[in-house]
């Protein structure tokens, strides 16, 4: 059973990556990250064992009628949570749209790029065309990171950022 689903049943207010992150590197899941601050003392293996085991009961449930309820493996809840969190307006995503939309904005110059050089090879009528207007187009540069955490600052200041829509 899964230690991260544990956790979503146990605190269901939680949001796994922002509350919580569990890690498995071969040796069992570890909790890695706890927000104390937001959900107070982290739950020991005994209390996640319980709740795996259907001892721990929440909003009247166990562990495995509230995974039934839940998409019944973790593959699919994991795949629920993440289909919701690209449509919420919480603050704590707003780190993950940025990088979003500055990717999406990328993907369109890339895009922009290609279309122009279809449109130079259906435009041309020699190969000396091809080549002149394909010359026009401007490289792409390549981008650092500086200006990858600069773009997603930017997308931050300006709101974009700010809800899933």
């Amino acid at each position: 059973m899964s230690t991260g689903l544990a956790l979503q049943f146990l605190y269901p207010a939680g949001d796994p990556l922002v509350d919580w992150v569990v890690k498995d590197d071969g040796g069992g899941p570890v909790i890695t990250y706890w927000n104390t601050a937001g959900l107070g003392t982290q739950p020991t293996s005994q209390a996640i064992a319980a709740a795996l085991a259907d001892n721990t009961t929440v909003g009247g449930q166990v562990y495995s009628e509230w995974l039934a309820e839940h998409g019944g493996d973790a593959a699919l809840t994991l795949r629920r949570i993440a289909s919701e969190a690209v449509d919420t307006s919480d603050p704590a995503y707003v780190f993950t749209r940025a990088l979003a939309l500055v990717v999406l904005d990328e993907l369109n110059v890339h895009a922009a790029r290609i279309t122009a050089i279809l449109d130079a090879i259906d435009g041309a009528s020699s190969l000396a065309d091809v080549k002149t207007a394909i010359a026009a187009i401007n490289d792409i540069p390549q981008r650092t990171i500086a200006q990858l955490k600069t773009a997603m600052k930017a997308q931050i200041a300006a709101g974009s950022a700010d809800n899933g829509s």
